[in-house]
């Protein structure tokens, strides 16, 4: 199973572990965004408040690879002034078939203009410009996490490898599971 589909599935499950604790209206974003709440989840007694993650619907949807199902779930959140929430737009029209490479560019650069340093939309904007065929545009985002992580992060060692299997296959994109 791929990091992120593993990533996904483990945040669907320490949220469902955490869901009876969980606010109804969403709560807000790992980006400090909010859609109208604290983002904090209501606890009782001693236990900490689990945060709430908004987008957990739409992870559910991407892990079973239903793009537009996540796209019709991201557009009832509506929220475009969120690096978060059009990362995740531009993941899923990247993803859709056919793709949508150009609703995916927009969106990721939508997210960078609020977040230059949004880890997620660097490494994505790298995997798209390596579906492009853009080597160099690829090499440009890896120095962007490069630069913002110095070689540490997930999503830099990610794209790293898509780049190195770029090369390694003639120069041809082969996307993840």
């Amino acid at each position: 199973m791929n990091m992120k589909v593993r990533s996904y599935l483990c945040t669907a499950a320490l949220l469902a572990a955490g869901s009876g604790a969980m606010m109804a209206d969403g709560g807000t974003s790992s980006s400090g965004s909010s859609s109208g709440s604290s983002g904090v989840g209501v606890s009782s007694g001693s236990m900490p408040a689990i945060p709430v993650d908004r987008f957990g619907t739409v992870r559910s949807y991407i892990a079973a690879k239903r793009w537009p199902n996540a796209i019709e779930e991201l557009q009832k959140i509506a929220d475009p002034r969120d690096a978060d929430w059009n990362n995740l737009m531009g993941y899923c029209a990247r993803r859709s078939n056919p793709p949508d490479l150009a609703a995916a560019e927009r969106h990721y650069q939508a997210a960078l203009a609020i977040n230059p340093k949004h880890l997620g939309t660097l490494e994505y904007l790298g995997e798209m410009r390596l579906q492009q065929g853009n080597l160099r545009g690829a090499e440009t985002e890896l120095d962007a996490l490069r630069k913002a992580t110095f070689f540490k992060s997930r999503e830099y060692k990610e794209l790293e490898q898509a780049i190195a299997q770029f090369k390694t296959s003639g120069n041809h994109f082969i996307p993840e599971d």
